[in-house]
């Protein structure tokens, strides 16, 4: 139990070190109102609306995406992470990890938000999925690049445990 508490204390800590930068970098809040219940947070449609270069270049080549207009049969979000969609080799070479894993972040908190939503709607706990597409991921970049992947797949374990429900 001792190590839980140490791992849950850790994630809010580095959450509230990253968040704000996150999603202030990677899209807006829309008004819907004064329902505090209300995720109204929405990722840049394109790049050019990014209001910093990392923000920019997080939205250019970020991979992933919650489904805005389509759920799980359950009311749950779907988030697509299209890991073969980036080119890992340029990722390294540019030195633009940090974009990405900005992107990351704020894709995760959308998701954590988005479920606190739903959950509060339908009065029981509501999980996001996550699908992987790997489609057109180069195994030869993947496995020279294995840390890079690892650093963007692990965020969501290790800050964001509870917003998946299947990977």
């Amino acid at each position: 139990v001792d190590k839980a508490v140490a791992m849950w204390r850790g994630a809010l800590i580095w959450r509230r070190s990253h968040v704000a930068r996150a999603l202030t970098e990677c899209g807006k809040f829309e008004s819907y109102g004064e329902d505090e219940n209300i995720w109204n947070w929405r990722p840049h449609a394109t790049p050019s609306e990014a209001k910093s270069v990392r923000g920019e270049l997080g939205a250019r080549h970020g991979h992933s995406r919650r489904l805005l207009k389509v759920r799980a049969d359950d009311d749950a979000p779907i988030l697509i992470w299209r890991m073969g969609r980036f080119d890992l080799a340029g990722v390294a070479r540019e030195n633009i990890q940090d974009a990405l894993a900005m992107q990351q972040v704020a894709s995760l908190e959308d998701a954590l938000q988005t479920c606190r939503e739903l959950s509060c709607r339908h009065n029981r706990l509501i999980r996001a999925r996550v699908i992987c597409d790997l489609a057109s991921l180069s195994i030869t970049s993947s496995l020279k690049h294995i840390g890079l992947m690892k650093r963007l797949m692990g965020m969501a374990k290790a800050f964001y445990p509870e917003v998946t429900a299947s990977v």
